[in-house]
């Protein structure tokens, strides 16, 4: 799968295609992600209060330093299209907030913390039920943006401090699988930000426990990045954790 990522990300920077001419892959490590020349790698985002944070606006392209999506420049990244709101399940983005006429270089789907959060223990069966209400969203909304699978990266629900991590591990394992099935990636971001537990590793970085301060969004940016640099180089694919 991850070969098939590169081979994709290739193939944009020889044909242009991916919505902006000349669009290469993202660095692979050991590379600069300023290198002169080089076009950044256009993200259509779609995401709840994790990412749209303090965006002025998001839709309209005004991130706030609270939003992961404000520092991705510094790494070779921008957001070319995106949109959400606070409390936002993969539902609601189906509903109201898809962006049509637009189309980047990767669909990014920063989603599932709301729907987490009504699902239930983790031996219930309504999370599972609920699980399936998401990635059903979730294809309907790869359907409706009309991007290949390889060009689709989901990511996982992060830590938040005060919660269960049965239930996370659980609905990333369930997302996993839901993924690989469809050729889709999976992006974990947060190890640079996560104990074993689920929690934090510097509650410093969050204003509430759950949403990031400054400093996170930088973290959390850097970890966006690397993942996506990760999914692009053969043999170094991502799973949840």
């Amino acid at each position: 799968m991850a070969l098939a990522f590169a081979l994709v990300l290739a193939i944009l920077a020889l044909s242009g295609c991916g919505g902006r001419g000349g669009v290469g892959p993202p660095p692979l490590p050991g590379q600069s992600e300023t290198s002169p020349g080089a076009d950044p790698v256009g993200l259509e985002v779609y995401g709840d209060s994790l990412t749209v944070a303090d965006s002025p606006s998001f839709q309209a392209g005004m991130t706030g330093p609270r939003s992961w999506a404000h520092h991705l420049p510094p790494h070779g990244m921008r957001m070319e299209a995106g949109s959400g709101r606070w409390g936002a399940t993969a539902g609601d983005i189906l509903a109201q907030h898809l962006r049509p006429g637009v189309q980047a270089d990767l669909l990014v789907l920063f989603l599932g913390t709301n729907d987490l959060a009504a699902a239930g223990p983790a031996d219930d069966a309504g999370l599972a039920r609920r699980h399936e209400d998401f990635i059903g969203s979730l294809d309907r909304i790869v359907e409706r943006r009309g991007y290949p699978p390889e060009r689709v990266v989901v990511v996982a629900v992060g830590p938040r401090n005060g919660g269960a991590a049965a239930p996370v591990e659980r609905w990333n394992s369930l997302t996993h699988r839901a993924a690989a099935d469809r050729g889709w990636q999976l992006l974990d971001p947060w190890p640079r930000l996560r104990t074993s537990g689920n929690r934090y590793a510097d509650p410093s970085l969050t204003t509430d426990g759950l949403h990031l301060d400054t400093a996170g969004a930088e973290r959390l940016a850097a970890g966006m990045a690397a993942g996506i640099r990760r999914l692009a180089t053969p043999g170094a694919g991502e799973t949840a954790g």
